[in-house]
């Protein structure tokens, strides 16, 4: 409301409300309410005037106030929607006009631009020609309106509106403007206070899921005004309930209603290769090639993401057999994307934005390139996915860097996709609506490379809690990143029904090393193709700082911080501000004033690497000393950054990333996590072609990115692998297994570290380890755990009955007393506040052949006493179950903090091992 005042009578500003981006939603709610297309016509021209200017924002044109009141007034009875619509569509005209254009003129950018004949510096010449000549990129995509990289079309004209407004019609007639004397009446006379519209997701009594029409769950709910027309996702499926704009106000309308279990406010999500699985071992297990996996696969992976570009070689499905028949799932169809685009490997697609739009605004509001279908405009999902299942694809590499055969862990699993992500980010309603069809469609394992901003929301009010715990229910693994915040206690995802995932490094280095005029080298790192044919001067950021901006300012090489005269056509040496600097932009900014390359200190992400639009490298604190050494003895520091160089077999290896989340879980502190790390840092996997913000403005179809959205799709293909190894195995007994088999020594025999000084790490680092898949294939035990257990343990810390309602859908009463929290069955095992002794109980069930013995070894948290009862524990036959005591007798308060230690079951062949967390208030 507040972005309209002030602009006229009271029609005008419901109108404005109704039509302008994040109170567009109420435009929205309307169409989606009755499931087509209808909206709220603008019978105020100035509105419609109003309303092409909001979605023209920052695109090039000509147009004028008078212009502007033209099409207003030509645009009699277009809704906002329409106009939205329109100006896409106008967006197309000046591609086709640049086709078609026969004078160019040379910007100092270097861009051919289209102009008249007249105009200076005008070249009689077509764009074929000029991309004939080598003068322009020849790079296409299926975008046309990105149709040549460095062609650029002439601005909007009003010509151009009036091309597309003579064919184009609005959606509604007038009588609908009755819609609008509703919201009239709805608003009153006059809007003076803000009225704040979020959106809220409702979770109804679920009873028996049944086939109950999607309008007698509204009917039996909405029944206040408006609340009908604002529901944007049904969720009818794995559980039922839907989401909605409405006022807080109306949410706790809803929220008294004894048929709602809960109603919570929708948040953002952030989004969080050829050498991992051999760093892994994964081609050399025997039992892993004698799996029908490579070929006729029946286990299905659904990747909650950014979609998939479909052409990618990587998802070729030569090999397998038909779609399993379990598969309930559909292709939809969309921009760009159709039935062909699915196949035996790509087995289902679907995309959700109602929520993203209903809050952020339409997508064609941020004037990014983006597909409104399953396809792939950011290249993240793409990657995710095919390190889970991705086709066997030989000599692929990301400009000769990191070449090798590409492969998924799983490369015979089938991958159905959930597109819920635009733009980095994932509303909480979309990923709810995908985990629900997921769910439906028969899925055997869900990955999400994606999680809320830490803190970590609890439980019972966040979308991917509730929706994985239905997929756990139904015996769907889910396996999620625990985030790229770096920091203790920002660990997210972290739901002990969910298989939380840290990143690590592997045993490879980038290095784009520095010749200096000296003769001397410096070791860098980052992703670097370009070749610097020559030496060029040297000058660091700070010493080049534009009138009146400060020294500091200058040296973090931001926007318009540097005197363009002083770095042209030097190397600019820059550092680093924050944590979350943007390291890429900088060399964006750089070239934009003229410098031809650039080195930045960053001693924290120097093994993480970035890719730039010029030639550049990350050095840490030894190389710096001796680049500014240099610097300062020399009146003219010259230097040569060399194109990146792929180095193996790096040790130590692996450890964990630097800008991997960390544990203590803060909503329940005695399940440890992360559960477990993999492969997360310079990852090679495919990419969408469009996808070129992260690529440094190039175009690949292989791309190197870091994360735990990398390492998360990584223990997703084990999982898939067990789950075909061993179709009965529950989700916690897949976790069990790949947790207690995980490493925790590096390539060199010791304790793994943290990147990028190998500092001393915990399990709040690494959980249990670092993922060991040979391994986890024959575990010799397993610690299960069923939704029963799960609700048990939220009642021990306290959940109540509304909460566990929330979580579940249904009445759920806890035991009296509660069984204690510690002695949930978890694989590890944490106390979170221990007052004296205490024993604990864990449940071990046999997967093994033979008659065996295993024998409980200790690794002492310090400060703490632990036995073992039984300690050997005699198994007879497969699948039986037999439980022990851990009793813990404290010596010496841990003061606050956190001591580890570990307890390891052995029989000689099989090592399964539990980390321990106490942390000891009292002995």
């Amino acid at each position: 409301m507040h972005y309209i005042a002030g602009v006229g009578h009271n029609d005008e500003k419901v109108l404005v409300l109704a039509a302008t981006n994040t109170p567009y939603a109420l435009d929205q709610a309307i169409r989606r309410r009755f499931d087509k297309r209808i909206y709220i016509p603008l019978p105020d021209a100035k509105a419609r005037q109003h309303m092409f200017k909001v979605h023209l924002g920052d695109t090039p044109h000509n147009l004028n106030e008078s212009d502007y009141e033209s099409l207003g007034r030509k645009t009699e009875g277009f809704s906002g929607s329409d106009i939205a619509v329109c100006v896409k569509d106008v967006l197309f005209e000046p591609v086709r006009k640049t086709q078609d254009a026969m004078f160019f003129v040379r910007t100092p950018s270097d861009n051919w631009v289209p102009c008249g004949p007249k105009q200076q510096g005008a070249v009689q010449i077509t764009m074929q020609e000029l991309a004939a000549q080598g003068l322009a990129s020849k790079v296409k995509s299926v975008v046309r309106r990105f149709y040549c990289l460095e062609i650029l079309p002439p601005p909007i004209s009003k010509a151009d509106f009036d091309k597309v407004l003579a064919r184009q019609r609005p959606t509604v007639s007038k009588s609908d403007l009755e819609v609008h004397e509703r919201f009239t009446k709805e608003f009153g006379e006059e809007v003076l206070d803000p009225v704040n519209y979020s959106l809220y997701i409702k979770l109804l009594n679920m009873g028996k899921v049944t086939s109950l029409p999607r309008f007698c769950i509204q009917m039996e709910i909405l029944s206040f005004d408006g609340a009908q027309e604002a529901a944007l996702h049904h969720y009818s499926k794995s559980f039922r309930g839907f989401s909605a704009m409405l006022t807080p106000e109306q949410a706790q309308q809803l929220a008294d209603k004894d048929s709602v279990v809960s109603v919570f406010q929708s948040k953002m999500n952030k989004l969080h290769t050829t050498h991992s699985w051999e760093f892994l071992g994964i081609d050399s297990t025997h039992q892993y090639n004698q799996m029908p996996m490579v070929s006729n696969s029946n286990i299905i992976v659904g990747v909650i993401d950014t979609g998939i570009w479909p052409e990618s070689k990587s998802f070729n499905d030569k090999g397998l057999g038909p779609v399993p028949k379990k598969f309930k799932g559909e292709c939809v169809t969309g921009d760009y994307f159709g039935l062909a685009n699915c196949n035996r490997k790509i087995i289902g697609a679907r995309f959700y934005s109602k929520g993203f739009e209903a809050e952020s605004g339409p997508l064609e509001s941020f004037n990014l390139p983006f597909f409104r279908s399953a396809r792939d405009s950011e290249g993240h999902g793409t990657h995710t996915a095919s390190t889970i299942a991705g086709s066997i694809v030989a000599n692929v590499s990301l400009f000769g860097m990191a070449r090798g055969t590409a492969r998924g862990g799983a490369p015979g699993a089938r991958l159905a996709i959930y597109k819920a992500c635009w733009f980095d980010n994932c509303n909480d309603a979309d990923i709810l609506s995908a985990l629900d069809d997921a769910i439906s469609d028969g899925v055997d394992i869900l990955s999400l490379s994606l999680g809320p901003n830490p803190p970590q929301p609890s439980y019972f009010e966040n979308a991917i809690s509730i929706g994985s715990f239905h997929a756990f229910q139904r015996g769907i693994l889910v396996s999620a990143s625990a985030g790229n915040s770096g920091f203790p206690r920002t660990a997210t995802n972290v739901a002990p029904w969910i298989l939380t995932v840290a990143a690590s490094t592997v045993d490879r280095e980038f290095n784009s090393v520095i010749y200096l005029g000296n003769s001397k080298v410096l070791k860098g790192f980052s992703l670097n193709p370009i070749k610097m044919e020559t030496s060029y001067g040297l000058i660091a950021g700070s010493a080049a700082a534009a009138p009146g901006v400060m020294t500091k300012n200058a040296s973090f090489c931001k926007n318009n911080t540097l005197d363009q005269t002083l770095v042209k056509g030097k190397i600019v040496v820059c550092t680093i501000e924050t944590f979350t600097d943007n390291r890429s932009e900088k060399s964006i900014f750089l070239r934009d004033a003229g410098a031809v390359g650039m080195i930045l200190i960053d001693s924290a992400f120097k093994d993480v690497g970035f890719q730039f639009v010029i030639p550049g490298t990350l050095i840490g604190q030894e190389e710096t000393e001796e680049l500014q050494a240099y610097m300062i003895s020399e009146k003219n520091p010259v230097g040569k950054i060399l194109p990146t160089v792929t180095v193996l077999n790096t040790k130590p290896a692996p450890e964990v990333a630097v800008f991997s989340s960390m544990g203590p879980n803060i909503i329940t502190p005695d399940i440890i996590k992360p559960d477990i790390t993999g492969p997360g840092v310079n990852i090679l996997a495919a990419w969408s072609p469009v996808a070129t913000t992260a690529t440094a403005e190039r175009s690949v179809n292989y791309n190197i990115i870091s994360g735990t959205s990398m390492s998360c799709p990584h223990v997703s293909a084990v999982a898939a692998i067990l789950k075909s190894y061993q179709p009965s195995w529950s989700p916690a007994a897949i976790m069990s297994a790949i947790m207690t088999t995980a490493m925790v020594l590096d390539n060199t025999q010791h304790a793994i570290g943290r990147d990028p000084n190998g500092t001393p790490t915990t399990p709040f680092d690494y959980g249990s380890g670092h993922i060991n898949p040979i391994g986890a294939l024959n575990p010799g035990l397993i610690y299960d755990f069923n939704s029963h257990d799960i609700i048990n343990f939220l009642c021990s810390t306290g959940a109540s009955p509304a909460q566990l309602k929330n979580l579940t859908g249904e009445l759920v009463h806890c035991q009296n007393p509660p069984t204690p929290s510690y002695n949930f069955n978890y694989p590890s095992i944490g106390v979170a506040n221990m007052n004296g002794s205490l024993s604990l109980y864990r449940t071990v069930t046999y997967y093994g052949k033979d008659p065996t013995v295993y024998v409980a070894s200790i690794d002492y948290p310090t400060g703490v006493k632990v036995e073992v009862t039984p300690a050997k524990l005699k198994f007879t036959k497969i699948r039986e179950k037999i439980s022990f005591r851990v009793d813990f007798i404290p010596f010496k308060n841990s003061n606050g903090s956190f001591v580890f230690g570990s307890l390891t079951w052995s029989n000689g062949i099989h090592r399964v091992r539990s980390p321990i967390g106490l942390n000891v208030v009292s002995v």
